[in-house]
C-alpha cells in the first residue's frame, strides 16, 4: 500500500515539476509577448462589442435587417456600411428618372424628370418620391448630404447608415446622430418607406449637418473674447445631458427635456432642418406647381417642432406638473415660464465652475508633487536645507490657495443651483442673484428682441403667442382645466427625438 502511495507521490511530483517548468515558460513568452497579448485582447474585446452591435443593428434598424436578408453579416461598421451601398447599388447610380402624374385638362398625365446630384430636391417632390426605388430615394439623400458638406467644408468622409450605441434603446430613438470626436454624421432610414413624406428624413440630416456646422465654428474657439450667448452655447460650456441635468438638479423629466430642447444647439439645428425642408419645397413648387398635400405635412412637422402642446397634471403629493413636448416655444413659454435663457446661462456658469474646481484640484495635486520633488532632491542633498524650505513654503502657499480656490468654486455651484431650483419653481431670477455673477462667461451684450424665432417664422409666432394668451387667460379662469394641446395634435414621443 506504501509503495502504490509513494509511487503516486512521485508521479505527483513529477507533474508538478513539469506544470512549473512549463508555467515558467509560459510566464517568459508571456513577458516577450505582453504588447502582442495586450493588442489582441483589445481586439477580442472590440469583436465582442461588434458582435452585440450588431445584434442590435440587426433588431432594431431597418438597414440591418436589410443586410442579414440578402446574406450578409455584420464584422465592422465601416464595412457594413460598404456593404449596404453595394446592396442598394449606390454607387451606380448616377441618374434617376423621375416620375409623376398630373392634370392636363382634366386628365391624367405621366410626366418623366431627370434627376442628377445638382437638383436632387425632385427627388423630395413627393408624387415623384412614392415611384423610387429605396436605393433612389437613399442616394437623393446622399446627395443633399453631399451639397452642404461639400458647401461647407465639413470634410465628413460620407454619410453612414450604421453606427454603435451603448444599448438598444438609443437604436429605437435616434434618427440622426453628428459625431463630433469622428466628424462622422449617422442617419437611421428606419423611416424610409413609413411615409410617403420625405420630409422627415430632409429635416433630420439637415439638423445634423448643423450640428457639423456648429462644431465647425468652435474650433478656434478664443475664450479670451466676448461672444454671444449663441456662440457660447456651442462650446463645452454650453453642454450637459438632460436625463443627467434632470437626476442632478431634482427636476422632473419634462423640464430638463425642455431645456434641452430649447437650448441654442437643439433649437438652431431644428430651425435649420425645418429650414431646409422648406427651401426644397418652395423649389420643387416653381417646378411642378403647388401640392396642398405636401403645404399640409409640412405645416404638421413645423406644428410638431415648435408649437406642440403640453398638458398639466398632478403628482401623488399634488405638485403640478407638465408632460414632455417636443414644441420648442411650448418648452420655452410654458414649461420653462420664459425663463429658458437665464436657465441655460445658469447652466452654463456652472460648468464654469466645476472646470474651475478640476483645474484648481489639478494644479493643487502638481504643486503637491513639485513639494514631494524637493523633499527628494534635499535628502540627496541636491538642496541646503534652507532652499528646501524656502521653496516649500513658497509652493505651500500656493497649495493652500489652490484648496481656497476649490472650495469657492464649490460654494458658487452649490449657490448657482438653488438660483437654478428657485428660478424654475417661481418663473424669474430670485432678488438675491446678481446678473453681474454672469459676467465671468464673456457674454457679449445684444439687443433683445421680444420673438423667439427668426423673421420667416414671425407670422406663426405670433400666433402662438396670441394662442397662448388665449388658453392662459382660460386657466385664470378656470384654474381647474388642464391645458389643451394645440389643435389637438398629439405630443410626440420623447423617444423620437433628434441628437
Amino acid at each position: 500500500m506504501s509503495e502504490i502511495i509513494n509511487k503516486k507521490i512521485e508521479e505527483k511530483q513529477k507533474e508538478l515539476k513539469k506544470l512549473a517548468n512549463t508555467s515558467f515558460e509560459k510566464i517568459k513568452w508571456y513577458h516577450d509577448h505582453k504588447d502582442e497579448i495586450e493588442k489582441m485582447n483589445e481586439y477580442n474585446k472590440y469583436l465582442e462589442e461588434i458582435k452585440a452591435t450588431a445584434q442590435m443593428i440587426k433588431e432594431k434598424t431597418w438597414t440591418g435587417k436589410m443586410l442579414y436578408d440578402n446574406g450578409y453579416e455584420i464584422f465592422d461598421l465601416n464595412q457594413a456600411n460598404e456593404d449596404f451601398k453595394k446592396l442598394m447599388g449606390l454607387d451606380e447610380i448616377t441618374e434617376i428618372a423621375g416620375v409623376y402624374e398630373h392634370k392636363v385638362d382634366g386628365k391624367n398625365v405621366q410626366e418623366i424628370v431627370s434627376i442628377k446630384k445638382n437638383n436632387f430636391y425632385n427627388a423630395f417632390y413627393e408624387p415623384i418620391w412614392q415611384n423610387l426605388t429605396d436605393g433612389e430615394k437613399i442616394k437623393s439623400l446622399i446627395w443633399m448630404f453631399e451639397d452642404i458638406n461639400e458647401k461647407y467644408r465639413f470634410d465628413i468622409k460620407e454619410l453612414s447608415f450604421f453606427t454603435k450605441f451603448e444599448n438598444i434603446d438609443e437604436y429605437d430613438s435616434t434618427l440622426g446622430q453628428y459625431d463630433q470626436e469622428e466628424n462622422s454624421l449617422y442617419l437611421n432610414l428606419n423611416d424610409l418607406n413609413e411615409s410617403s413624406s420625405p420630409l422627415l428624413l430632409i429635416e433630420v440630416l439637415a439638423h445634423e449637418l448643423t450640428h457639423a456646422r456648429q462644431n465647425q465654428l468652435t474650433q478656434n474657439f478664443d475664450s479670451s473674447k466676448k461672444h454671444t450667448f449663441t456662440e457660447l452655447s456651442h462650446t463645452d460650456l454650453g453642454n450637459f445631458d438632460y436625463m443627467d441635468l434632470g437626476v442632478e438638479m431634482h427636476i422632473d423629466e419634462a423640464t430638463s427635456y425642455a431645456l434641452y430642447r430649447v437650448s441654442q444647439s437643439e433649437k438652431l439645428a431644428e430651425i435649420n432642418g425645418l429650414k431646409y425642408v422648406k427651401k426644397y419645397i418652395d423649389l420643387n413648387e416653381k417646378d411642378f406647381g403647388k401640392n396642398e398635400d405636401i403645404t399640409k405635412k409640412y405645416e404638421t412637422l413645423k406644428h410638431k417642432i415648435l408649437f406642440n402642446g403640453t398638458t398639466k397634471y398632478k403628482d401623488g403629493l399634488n405638485r403640478e406638473h407638465f408632460t414632455g413636448t417636443s414644441g420648442i416655444l411650448t418648452n420655452e413659454k410654458v414649461i420653462l415660464k420664459g425663463q429658458s435663457e437665464t436657465l441655460l446661462k445658469l447652466i452654463m456658469l456652472k460648468n464654469f465652475y466645476e472646470y474651475k474646481i478640476l483645474e484648481y484640484y489639478n494644479q493643487k495635486a502638481d504643486l503637491e508633487k513639485e513639494v514631494f520633488g524637493l523633499r527628494k532632491d534635499f535628502q540627496k542633498d541636491r538642496l541646503t536645507q534652507e532652499e528646501w524650505l524656502d521653496k516649500t513654503e513658497k509652493l505651500e502657499t500656493k497649495i493652500q490657495q489652490a484648496a481656497e480656490d476649490m472650495r469657492d468654486a464649490r460654494e458658487s455651484v452649490t449657490y448657482i443651483k438653488s438660483v437654478f431650483m428657485e428660478t424654475i419653481e417661481k418663473g424669474k431670477l430670485p432678488d438675491k442673484f446678481n446678473t453681474r455673477e454672469f459676467d465671468v462667461l464673456n457674454i457679449l451684450d445684444e439687443p433683445k428682441s421680444e420673438y423667439s424665432l427668426p423673421e420667416w417664422l414671425r407670422e406663426d409666432e405670433i400666433a402662438f403667442n396670441k394662442k397662448l394668451d388665449e388658453e392662459q387667460r382660460e386657466e385664470r379662469r378656470q384654474p381647474h382645466t388642464k391645458i389643451k394641446n394645440k389643435n389637438k395634435i398629439e405630443n410626440i414621443e420623447q423617444n423620437k427625438e433628434n441628437t
